[in-house]
């Protein structure tokens, strides 16, 4: 995602699952995620769904999309020519991303904090049924951690006023300060350990989190972070 030149084929699966095991997109994940058309970042970040080709591109992950069966011939051209220019040549119309369902998305992202957006969800939800992309949303955001919904909130509106060194030390802090909290061991138990997929996060529902997770992100006493500006 943080390359020059990114390409997605038909295979191509992306998508930041951390809240899943009670932690927060690192990686510059969230630095990429902030920056996602119309806020379609936080979908992926508070549901850690899985998408492809399309949502990719739409969600500023990657540029071009090349079906799969000119990979090959792809990278024979590149390494011939050793100009990316010719990716132009095999790219393809990846198609809507989102689909149909965008209008709604961009509506239901644009609330004010992840408890709104569980809010507009579930209206949605309710008004066209339990096989709408709404209610699965909404059923992703509720068995994913509370805690890691919140951070990841708070990561993606800091990232969205900082460059991709400044993200990078902020998940510096955030990863030590997650790894420290039994929620983050909890979802490793779940998802990694035991495998039976049924954390019991520290709290209930988004609304039980305090409100200020900016702990999460402050400094540690004694630890420097790496120079990211070396490295971006």
């Amino acid at each position: 995602a943080h390359g020059s030149h990114r390409i997605v084929t038909d295979d191509s699966r992306l998508g930041m699952p951390e809240v899943g095991i009670g932690y927060s997109p690192d990686a510059g994940g969230s630095y990429v995620l902030a920056r996602a058309a119309d806020r379609l970042g936080f979908h992926l970040g508070y549901t850690a769904a899985h998408v492809g080709a399309a949502e990719a591109i739409d969600t500023g992950f990657a540029d071009y999309y090349v079906p799969q069966d000119q990979i090959e011939s792809l990278v024979a051209r590149l390494h011939e020519t050793a100009d990316p220019a010719v990716i132009a040549e095999f790219a393809q119309d990846a198609g809507p991303g989102f689909g149909e369902d965008r209008a709604e998305m961009v509506e239901a992202y644009a609330a004010p904090t992840a408890e709104a957006t569980l809010e507009r969800l579930d209206a949605l939800a309710a008004e066209h049924g339990e096989e709408h992309w709404a209610a699965k949303a909404a059923k992703r955001i509720r068995r994913n951690s509370p805690l890691g919904i919140r951070v990841t909130e708070e990561g993606l509106e800091r990232a969205a006023q900082h460059s991709r060194a400044d993200v990078l030390t902020q998940e510096f802090w955030m990863s030590l300060n997650m790894q420290r909290h039994p929620e983050f061991a909890e979802g490793i138990r779940a998802q990694i350990i035991d495998k039976d997929r049924s954390p019991h996060w520290k709290y209930a529902t988004i609304a039980d989190v305090p409100g200020d997770v900016g702990a999460i992100f402050a400094p540690i006493d004694g630890i420097a972070p790496p120079d990211f500006t070396k490295n971006v």
